[in-house]
């Protein structure tokens, strides 16, 4: 690749995926390199640590049942039915009820201990007056509530959308809530975002991030990750359930399309010292962007996986030489502005 500029540039590279690495590197002509994950020695085995058991996009909800359900609120109403729109799952009815009310579907997958839950969503509040809340459930073997992914707008008066991630069943306002409305509270009538419960052992990850538009990948921002330690270790079942909510309040006007666009469920399998796991598929995307100093795995910051030695390098003046490893694991591609002195 040559720089025409008069001056050094800022690269940044996108690595299409085609096959399942546990490493990427990209290196120059001056031995800078950039690098996320571990190669493999010749004593290591290579091993997917992460296996998918749901997946649905509103393709298969004839597979979910209407109960057993169970939904914060002794007040809630469960009415109206889930359906979809093409591009993700959504309620088509909410029923009635004086406080909170609306459809619900229950999934039972194959029982998996560690696990990580995620949930994109959308919504849309055209009118003050609008409520909403769009929730997954998770339940043990006993029906036990694990914990819960949620976003919400409670008020009538003005737009807003808390998130909630929440460890147990419901004890109360605030009460077991590693996110919500406390810490991650966004003005606004419009949310698309990811938020993603994982669990290993005993130890919670609640993550919530918003998405921007207009990328066929988009990054996320407004990133807020809280961890949770069950000591007592009562939330530690098997997950075999999971459940999925539209509610609105009393006679509030109905926000605009709420949707589960990908409610996806992976179990996390434990390795060994002497196996590496997979950090990307195909499919996914990795973009070193050396302008902003960030990478990304399909537009989420994994700065935690990069190598000790790797740092953001420049493009120099003239012609440069990239060397890719894995070789045949990526399309790749460059994109840079030439700068003038």
């Amino acid at each position: 690749m040559t720089n025409e500029g008069t001056h050094e540039a800022k690269p940044i590279f996108e690595l299409e995926v085609l096959t399942p690495v546990t490493f990427a590197m990209i290196q120059n002509q001056h031995d800078e390199y950039m690098l996320i994950g571990k190669p493999t020695t010749v004593q290591q085995t290579l091993v997917n640590d992460r296996n998918v058991v749901l997946d649905e996009r509103g393709e298969s909800l004839s597979s979910w049942q209407t109960s057993p359900t169970e939904i914060d609120g002794t007040n809630t109403v469960i009415g109206g039915t889930i359906g979809t729109d093409g591009t993700g799952v959504v309620p088509s009815s909410y029923g009635t009820g004086p406080a909170w009310h609306g459809p619900a579907l229950v999934k039972e997958i194959p029982v998996i201990q560690d696990f990580e839950v995620e949930m994109r969503c959308r919504v849309e509040l055209d009118r003050s007056s609008d409520t909403f809340r769009i929730e997954t459930y998770l339940f043990d073997e006993g029906l036990n509530v694990i914990g819960k992914l949620a976003i919400v707008d409670n008020t009538i008066n003005i737009s807003q959308i808390a998130a909630e991630g929440r460890y147990g069943d419901f004890r109360g306002i605030n009460e077991g809530y590693a996110i919500s409305s406390r810490n991650y509270l966004k003005r606004g009538q419009h949310f698309h975002g990811v938020l993603r419960l994982t669990r290993r052992g005993n130890n919670f990850e609640f993550y919530v991030a918003r998405l921007a538009t207009g990328t066929v990948i988009p990054k996320h921002y407004d990133v807020l990750r809280v961890s949770y330690t069950d000591t007592s270790q009562t939330l530690t079942g098997k997950l075999k359930y999971v459940q999925v909510h539209f509610g609105k309040f009393g006679s509030s006007t109905s926000a605009t399309v709420p949707r589960i666009n990908q409610l996806k469920v992976t179990e996390l399998v434990q390795t060994t010292e002497d196996q590496t796991p997979y950090i990307a598929y195909p499919g996914d995307m990795i973009t070193f962007d050396h302008k902003d100093e960030k990478m990304l795995l399909n537009g989420e910051s994994v700065m935690r996986l990069k190598d000790f030695g790797a740092r953001f390098f420049e493009l120099q003046k003239g012609p440069n030489e990239f060397v890719v490893h894995p070789s045949d694991a990526f399309n790749v591609t460059m994109k840079f502005r030439e700068t003038f002195k």
